[in-house]
């Protein structure tokens, strides 16, 4: 296994003091963005982990809602009301429902999806 990149702090080995402190403190900065990439952004390093497992389960009704405001010209008020056609349920909704039934196909197919990734990418298990 190796780390989630952004995720887990890794300072430098010959870091001093003051280095390694505007690394730590760089790292906590840039710890929400890189959460949201996560969620937003599947994994495509081909590490079947427990963490990259479940974060690629969870990005996927994110990466839903993001295309969804991306497609609804940038503007997130117009996305949010916007409905499924011939209903009134909000589209967000219906769209991270997919993303969640996608996310259960995917844990449920995940591990014959590693070993394919495996033998295409030749990438660890």
């Amino acid at each position: 296994d190796w780390p989630l990149v952004g995720l887990v702090f890794e300072a430098e080995a010959e870091a001093g003091g003051l280095l390694r402190a505007a690394y730590a403190a760089l790292w906590v900065l840039e710890y929400p963005l890189t959460l949201l990439r996560y969620l937003s952004i599947p994994g495509a390093d081909c590490g079947w982990d427990g963490a990259r497992r479940r974060l690629t389960l969870a990005s996927l009704p994110f990466a839903a809602l993001l295309l969804h405001v991306e497609c609804s010209g940038k503007q997130l008020w117009p996305a949010l009301e916007a409905q499924l056609s011939g209903t009134e349920l909000p589209l967000w909704a219906a769209l991270a429902a997919g993303g969640a039934a996608a996310s259960l196909l995917l844990h449920c197919c995940g591990k014959p999806l590693a070993a394919l990734c495996v033998a295409v990418f030749g990438a660890r298990y």
